[in-house]
C-alpha cells in the first residue's frame, strides 16, 4: 500500500484553484524528494499528508486557524485535503474491506479526506472552534474511517531539526518505547514466563526477564537492608494498630511492557579506542542517522502502510554523510522488498546532486512539477548524464528563481559581475549561475520544460557560444585539419568545444570519394567567410531551437565567444585589459603578484592607447584582444576574474549604458532572468 496522491484546497499556500494553484500532486510508490525555495510550499505538502493520515508518534496534529487559505484579506473558512492510497495487498484489502472503492479495473482503492470547517467564536460565550471529519469515498462523502483502519494508515514523520538524542532517551510515551512496542517481534514479550519456583531458570520474554531480574535483585543485601530499615524505623512507627504500611523496592512499577519499554534508550557506541560501556555524547548528526536507521527498521517490511516524511534529512550532516543518507534512501525505498515510500522536503544542494533526478518534485509558489520521464522533455540519455555528472554547484537550479546556463568558468565568473555593474544584482534576485561545462548544456536546458506545455515559472537562459571564427581571425587560427597555424604562428588546440561543428548536410564535399574509393571526410567550416548567410541563419536557428521552450531561451553570441564578443561590443578596453593581465599571470605560474598589477595595467593602458590610435573595424580590433586566449597564452577563467574586479571599480562603464554596450544576447539573456533590465 502506497499513498498515490494528496490534493488540498484552501490549505495554506494552497487554494480554491482561482485566486490560487490547489494542491495535486501525483506521487512515485518509492523516492519523492521535494525541492523548491523556502516557502514555496514543501513543508505545507507534508503536513497536509499529516493531517490527513496522522502519524505513528501520536503527537497532536489539529487544525490551526492559520491552516485555512488567506486570499487578500480574506481568509477561507472551509478546507479539504484528500488522499488516495493504491496498491493494497490481500491483508490491508481484508482489513480496510468497508471503506474501499472498487475501480473499473478490478483494483481497490482508499479515499480519505478530511473536511474542515472554521466556526466562528462568540466570546465570552462561545470560543471559535474547527469542525473536522474524515471520510471515505472517492468524493468524500463515505463512512468515517474507523479507529482500526486509522491506525493501518498512519505514517512516520522526522521533522525538522528533530532532537534526535532526546527522541531516543528514556521516559513516559518515548519514541524509542513507540518504535520498539510496534515491532511485530514485540508483540510475544508481554508474557510473564518467569517461574518463582525456578529461579536460576533464564525466561525467554521482556517481562518474565524483568520479573526475574526484579526477584534476585530484591534479595540482594543492599536492597534488602534499605527496605529494612525503611520498614522498621519509619513506617511501622506511622501506621495504626492493627494495619500493616511497608514498602518494596522494585525495578519497575509494574511488571507489563510498556513501562519496560519506556526504560530503554539507544545511543551510539563510544569511537573506536574508547571503553564500549563509557558514555560519549556523539555529534548532533550521527545522532541524527540514528534516529533515522531506528525509524527505518520500523517500516521495513511493515504490513501497515510504510510512508516515511522526513524533513530536511540533512540536518546536522557534513556533505559526504548526506550523500551516505541519501544512497540509503533511494535504495530501501527501490528495495521491492522493502515495500518503502519515502517522502522528504530538502534545500541541501549536496543531498540532491546524489538523488535520481525522476524522484524529484519541483515546488514552485505552491506549484508541483515533477521531474520524471513521464513530466519533462529531457531524453533517457539526458537523465543518464545528469545521474553521472549532477554535482552540487550545478544542483542549486532546484532552489533557484531564475538560472543562467553557461558553458565555462568564464561566463560564470563574467556573467553575475557584469549584471551586477549594470545594476541587477542576479544573487540577490536569486537567480543561479550554472557552469555545466563545454558538453553539457543541452542536456540540463530541457530540465524545466513540461510534455505538457505547462510553463514553469522560472526563466532559465542558456548561454551559448556561435563558434564561428571571424575572418579577421585567419591570422592566427588554423584552417580545420591543415595543421596551417596561419600569418606569424604555430596552430594552437581547438578550444574545447570551439570550431569543431560539421558541416550542413548540402557540403558541396558531401558524397565525395578519394583515390582509393574511401569516403571522404566532409570539411568542416570555421571561418564566417565558410558560410552563406542562409548557413549562418540554420545555425543559429539550430541552437536556438534545440533547447528554446517554456521559460528557457537559448542566447546565443553574435559571432564567435564570450570574450571575443565582449571585445567587439562596448567592452573592448575591458577585455584587452584583463586578457593582458591574465597572460601576465601565466608567466607567473597563474598568480600575479600585488606588486607587479600596476605596472602591468599601466603598460596595458600604453598598448591600449596605441591599439584604439589604429582605429581598426570591431572584428579586427576583438581580433587582436582576444588573440592570446585562442593561443593559450593566458587563462580564459583568470581573465574572467580580472574583468570581474575591473568591473567593480566602475571606470569600464556601469548601470543602463553599460548594459546597453554588452553583446545584444548578453542583454536579451539579462532581460529574461531579471525582468525591467531589458536596454
Amino acid at each position: 500500500m502506497h499513498l498515490h496522491s494528496i490534493k488540498a484546497v484552501n490549505f495554506r499556500i494552497f487554494g480554491d484553484g482561482k485566486t490560487a494553484p490547489k494542491l495535486d500532486w501525483t506521487l512515485r510508490p518509492t523516492l519523492n524528494i521535494l525541492v523548491g525555495e523556502n516557502d514555496a510550499g514543501k513543508s505545507a505538502i507534508v503536513d497536509a499528508i499529516r493531517h490527513v493520515l496522522w502519524t505513528t508518534s501520536f503527537e497532536a496534529t489539529r487544525l490551526q486557524e492559520q491552516d485555512f487559505h488567506v486570499s487578500g484579506v480574506s481568509r477561507a473558512t472551509e478546507l479539504a485535503i484528500s488522499a488516495t492510497l493504491k496498491g493494497l495487498d490481500e491483508g490491508q484489502e481484508s482489513a480496510l474491506l468497508e471503506w474501499l472503492t472498487y475501480e473499473e479495473d478490478g483494483t481497490s482503492t482508499l479515499y480519505l479526506t478530511l473536511h474542515a470547517r472554521w466556526v466562528a467564536g462568540n466570546p465570552p460565550k462561545r470560543r471559535a472552534r474547527i469542525e473536522t471529519e474524515v471520510r471515505c469515498g472517492a468524493d468524500g462523502t463515505g463512512p468515517e474511517l474507523g479507529a482500526a483502519a486509522r491506525e493501518m494508515v498512519r505514517t512516520t514523520y522526522l521533522r525538522p531539526l528533530r532532537d534526535a538524542e532526546n527522541e531516543l532517551r528514556p521516559g513516559r510515551a518515548s519514541r524509542l518505547s513507540q518504535i520498539l512496542a510496534a515491532h511485530p517481534d514485540t508483540q510475544d514479550q508481554k508474557h510473564n514466563d518467569f517461574d518463582r519456583g525456578k529461579t536460576g531458570e533464564l525466561p525467554t520474554t521482556l517481562v518474565g526477564l524483568m520479573a526475574h531480574a526484579q526477584h534476585h535483585m530484591g534479595k540482594h543485601e543492599v536492597i534488602r537492608a534499605v527496605e529494612e530499615s525503611i520498614n522498621t524505623h519509619y513506617l511501622d512507627k506511622f501506621a495504626f494498630a492493627g494495619d500493616t504500611l511497608a514498602a518494596r523496592i522494585r525495578l519497575a512499577t509494574e511488571l507489563a511492557l510498556n513501562p519496560i519499554l519506556e526504560r530503554f534508550e539507544l545511543t551510539l557506541e563510544p569511537a573506536d579506542g574508547v571503553d564500549a560501556d563509557a558514555r560519549c555524547p556523539r555529534g548532533l548528526g550521527y545522532n541524527n542517522v540514528l534516529f533515522m536507521a531506528t525509524e527505518l527498521v520500523l517500516l521495513k517490511g511493515s504490513e501497515e502502510l510504510a510512508l516515511l516524511l522526513i524533513e530536511e534529512p540533512e540536518a546536522h550532516l557534513h556533505p559526504q554523510l548526506q550523500d551516505r543518507v541519501m544512497a540509503l534512501l533511494s535504495d530501501t525505498a527501490s528495495d521491492a522488498n522493502s515495500a518503502l515510500q519515502v517522502v522528504m522536503t530538502t534545500h541541501s544542494p549536496s543531498l540532491v546532486a546524489g538523488a535520481p533526478v525522476q524522484a524529484m518534485t519541483l515546488v514552485v509558489k505552491g506549484r508541483t512539477f515533477r521531474l520524471d520521464e513521464a513530466s519533462t522533455r529531457l531524453e533517457p540519455s539526458d537523465y543518464a548524464y545528469l545521474r553521472r555528472f549532477l554535482e552540487s554547484t550545478r544542483a542549486n537550479l532546484f532552489f533557484a528563481r531564475g538560472v543562467a546556463i553557461v558553458e565555462g568558468p568564464g561566463e560564470a565568473l563574467l556573467l553575475p559581475a557584469l549584471a551586477k555593474a549594470c545594476g541587477f544584482d542576479l544573487a540577490k534576485h536569486g537567480v543561479s549561475v550554472v557552469n555545466v561545462g563545454d558538453v553539457g548544456l543541452y542536456h540540463y536546458a530541457r530540465i524545466l520544460q513540461r510534455k505538457d506545455d505547462i510553463e514553469v515559472p522560472v526563466p532559465v537562459a542558456c548561454i551559448t557560444d556561435f563558434d564561428v571564427v571571424p575572418n579577421e581571425a585567419k591570422g592566427y587560427v588554423p584552417v580545420k585539419g591543415t595543421g596551417n597555424a596561419g600569418v606569424g604562428g604555430n596552430e594552437a588546440p581547438d578550444e574545447d568545444g570551439e570550431d569543431g561543428e560539421d558541416c550542413e548536410a548540402n557540403d558541396s564535399d558531401a558524397g565525395r570519394v578519394d583515390e582509393n574509393g574511401k569516403k571522404k571526410k566532409k570539411p568542416k567550416k570555421r571561418f564566417f567567410s565558410d558560410y552563406t548567410q542562409d548557413d549562418l541563419k540554420a545555425r543559429r536557428e539550430t541552437k536556438e531551437n534545440r533547447a528554446a521552450g517554456g521559460k528557457t531561451i537559448v542566447c546565443v553570441s553574435e559571432h564567435w565567444t564570450l570574450e571575443y564578443d565582449l571585445a567587439y561590443s562596448g567592452c573592448s578596453e575591458l577585455m584587452h585589459m584583463a586578457i593582458g593581465l591574465a597572460v601576465a599571470a601565466k608567466k607567473h605560474e597563474g598568480f600575479l603578484p600585488a606588486e607587479n598589477v600596476d605596472a602591468v595595467k599601466a603598460a596595458r593602458k600604453t598598448a591600449w592607447e596605441k591599439l584604439k590610435s589604429q582605429c581598426l573595424a570591431p572584428a579586427a580590433l576583438a581580433s587582436e584582444i582576444y588573440k592570446p586566449l585562442y593561443k593559450k597564452q593566458g587563462s580564459k577563467a583568470v581573465a574572467a576574474q580580472y574583468a570581474a574586479a575591473l568591473l567593480e571599480s566602475g571606470r569600464y562603464g556601469e548601470g543602463d549604458a553599460l548594459l546597453k554596450s554588452l553583446p545584444p544576447y548578453l542583454q536579451r539573456a539579462i532581460g529574461h532572468l531579471m525582468p525591467g533590465s531589458a536596454a
